[in-house]
C-alpha cells in the first residue's frame, strides 16, 4: 500500500512528483425514515432538533416559522414530524454544535435547514402515500432569469407549469445578474435576495448564453448552496417554449430532474440534495492547446447521459458524519503493509525502518527558498499521523475547518464514501462536461481570460517557496468561496484535486493500477503547472492519500446512454 510512502522516503517519490505535474451515506442518511419532535418556541425562533440513525446523533438548526404557520401550529406545541429527505437551505450548527465554522455567506456544508415534511395538524396539500393522519407540506421551487431574457422566463413558467401534474409546488420567481431595480424586473418577478433561499426546495436557473448563466448561478448562490440546482441551457429553453413533439424528450429528461429533485413521486435512488443536474448530450473532452500535455490529446466528441453531481467537493463536515455512522478507518489510518506495498515498488526498493510504516500521509512542507522543481520532495515530505482528520499532521485538526473539503483520503476511501451516499465517483467524461458548464473547448471553466486571484484557490507568489496568498487562502479553502460555473458547480478549478473512477491508462487491470484526478489544486501554479485546466489530468496509485487531494460524486440519471470514447 502507499507507494509514495516509500518513494517519499527515499526521495523519488514519482507518485508525489507527478501529484501535482503528472501526478452520504451522507444521502443514505438524509434518506432515512426520521422520526422527530420539535417544540415550537416561537414563530420567529430557530427550532433545534435531534435525530438519530443507529448510533449517530446530529445537531441540527431548523427554521421551521413557515412550516409552523402555515400548518397553524402554536408556540408550546410539540409536534410530530416524519422526514424522508432533510433539505435544503444552509446549516448553521454542525455536529459539535459550534456556529463558528458555519458564518458566512455561502452556509455550507450541505446538511439543510428544513425538513420535507409530513406534519401532525391543519392540512396544508394532502398527499396520498402521506401516512394516517399526517399531511404534506407544499414544495417550494425558486426561479431564476435574466431580466431581459424573455425566453427563458416563458421556458420556466411553463416548466413548473408541467411540475405541478407531479405534486404541490409553489414557485418564487427571482431575477438576479444585471437586475437591479423594479424597472427590470419582470411582472411577478423580485430581485433574488438572501432571505429567499431557505424558502425553496430547488432552484431552477434559465440562460441561454452560458457566460450568463456563470453570472446568474454565482449571483443567487450566497443562500443556496445545499439546494439541487437545475439550469435550463438553450436547448431546454427552446423544448419549453415551443412544446413540440420534436423536443419532447429534452422537457422529460428536466421534468424527470426536477421530479427527483423535489422528491415528487416514487423518483428512488439517494438524494441529490446539494447536486447539478448535468443533461445528456456531447462537448469536446480533451484539448490539443499548445498548454495542453501528451495524456489530454487528441480533442474529441464525447457523449454522456445525463447525472447528477455534487456542487462542491465533498466537505470535511460530511465525511465525519460517515465516518461516525460507519466505522469507517480510512487508508491514512491504518499501518501500511509492507509486503502489499512492495508490491507497487521498484524491484529492490529496501524496507524502510518499522517506525516509519505507521499511519500517515504526504503533507505538503514548504520549503524556506525556491528549490528546482524536479525534486518534489522537497515539498512533500511523509506525516505519520496525517489523516482527513489532522490533514497537516497530528497537530492539525478539522473542526475549525468542517466546510472546507476533506483531504488526504485515498481512491478507495472517496469510493467507499460514494457507495455508503448511494452515488458513485465521476467518470473523466462526467467530470470534464460538468466543469465546462457547457463552455464547451474554452481553456477555462470560465472561458478563455486568464486565471486571476478572484476566479479560483491556485498558487500566487513563487512555487513552492513563498504563497503571498492573493485568493485568500495558503492551502485548501472553503469550499463555494469562488463564482459557480454553468452548471452552478463550485471549484471546478483549484482548490483540490478530485478523484475519479477511471484508471490512467485504460488498460491496466490490476487492483493497484493508477486511478485518476482531476480539476488541479491550491498549488498550482502556471510557472510550475496549470492544471486548473478542465483537461488537465493527474494521477496515482489508489492508496494514496495526499493533502492537496479530496473528491465529489455523481448519480447517474436514466437518461441519455453514456458513450465515453477512447483516449487513444
Amino acid at each position: 500500500m502507499r507507494c509514495a510512502v516509500i518513494l517519499a522516503l527515499l526521495a523519488l517519490a514519482p507518485c508525489a512528483a507527478n501529484a501535482e505535474r503528472m501526478p452520504t451515506p451522507m444521502s443514505a442518511l438524509l434518506r432515512a425514515s426520521v422520526q422527530l419532535e420539535v417544540t415550537v418556541t416561537g414563530l420567529t425562533q430557530d427550532q433545534r432538533g435531534v435525530f438519530g440513525m443507529g448510533d449517530l446523533h446530529l445537531h441540527y438548526t431548523a427554521r421551521v416559522d413557515r412550516v409552523i404557520r402555515g400548518a397553524g401550529f402554536a408556540p408550546g406545541q410539540t409536534i410530530k414530524v416524519e422526514s424522508v429527505v432533510l433539505s435544503n437551505a444552509p446549516l448553521t450548527t454542525g455536529s459539535s454544535g459550534d456556529r463558528s465554522s458555519f458564518k458566512g455567506s455561502n452556509g455550507l456544508p450541505l446538511l439543510g435547514d428544513r425538513a420535507r415534511l409530513f406534519a401532525e395538524g391543519t392540512p396544508t396539500a394532502v398527499r396520498p402515500d402521506a401516512p394516517s393522519g399526517w399531511q404534506q407540506i407544499e414544495r417550494r421551487v425558486a426561479m431564476v432569469a435574466q431580466a431581459d431574457d424573455a425566453a427563458g422566463q416563458t421556458a420556466l413558467k411553463k416548466f413548473v407549469a408541467a411540475l405541478r401534474s407531479h405534486g404541490p409546488i409553489v414557485a418564487d420567481g427571482f431575477v438576479v445578474g444585471q437586475a437591479h431595480g423594479a424597472s427590470q424586473t419582470p411582472p411577478g418577478w423580485r430581485v433574488f435576495d438572501q432571505g429567499d433561499a431557505w424558502r425553496c426546495e430547488c432552484l431552477i436557473v434559465a440562460c441561454a448564453d452560458r457566460n450568463r448563466a456563470c453570472a446568474a448561478t454565482s449571483a443567487c448562490n450566497d443562500r443556496t448552496g445545499a439546494l439541487p440546482m437545475i439550469t435550463l441551457d438553450a436547448s431546454a429553453i427552446e423544448a419549453f417554449t415551443k412544446d413540440d413533439a420534436a423536443t419532447r424528450p429534452i422537457r422529460e429528461e428536466f421534468l424527470a430532474a426536477a421530479t427527483r429533485a423535489l422528491n415528487l413521486g416514487d423518483t428512488g435512488g439517494p438524494s441529490v440534495l446539494g447536486m447539478s443536474f448535468v443533461p445528456s448530450g456531447e462537448f469536446t473532452m480533451g484539448s490539443d492547446a499548445p498548454e495542453s500535455r501528451a495524456d489530454e490529446r487528441p480533442a474529441r466528441r464525447v457523449r454522456v447521459g445525463a447525472y447528477w453531481i455534487d456542487r462542491t467537493e465533498v466537505t470535511n463536515f460530511e465525511f465525519e458524519v460517515f465516518a461516525k455512522a460507519t466505522g469507517y478507518v480510512t487508508v491514512a489510518e491504518r499501518p501500511v503493509d509492507w509486503e502489499e506495498l512492495k508490491k507497487q515498488c521498484p524491484p529492490g526498493t529496501p524496507q524502510p525502518p518499522a517506525e516509519m510504516l505507521g499511519p500517515g500521509a504526504l503533507v505538503f512542507t514548504p520549503p524556506s527558498a525556491p528549490v528546482p522543481f524536479d525534486d518534489p520532495s522537497q515539498w512533500w515530505k511523509w506525516t505519520l499521523g496525517a489523516s482527513w482528520r489532522h490533514p497537516k499532521g497530528p497537530a492539525s485538526d478539522i473542526k475549525p475547518f468542517l466546510a472546507h473539503p476533506v483531504v488526504q483520503v485515498s481512491y478507495e476511501d472517496a469510493a467507499a464514501y460514494a457507495a455508503w451516499a448511494g452515488k458513485a465517483l465521476p467518470t473523466e467524461a462526467q467530470w470534464e462536461r460538468a466543469a465546462r458548464g457547457g463552455l464547451d473547448g474554452r481553456i477555462f471553466v470560465w472561458g478563455d481570460e486568464p486565471i486571476t486571484a478572484r476566479r479560483a484557490n491556485t498558487w500566487q507568489g513563487h512555487f513552492p517557496d513563498s504563497n503571498t496568498k492573493e485568493d485568500g487562502y495558503e492551502r485548501a479553502g472553503r469550499v463555494a468561496s469562488y463564482p459557480a460555473n454553468g452548471f452552478g458547480l463550485f471549484d471546478m478549478a483549484g482548490n483540490v484535486w478530485e478523484w475519479c473512477s477511471d484508471r490512467y491508462d485504460p488498460a491496466a487491470t490490476a487492483a493497484h493500477a493508477d486511478r485518476v484526478q482531476r480539476g488541479g489544486s491550491f498549488l498550482c501554479h502556471a510557472d510550475y503547472c496549470s492544471s486548473y485546466r478542465p483537461s488537465a489530468r493527474m494521477s496515482c496509485s489508489p492508496d494514496t492519500a495526499l493533502e492537496h487531494l479530496g473528491f465529489r460524486c455523481v448519480v447517474d440519471s436514466k437518461f441519455g446512454e453514456s458513450v465515453d470514447s477512447p483516449r487513444r
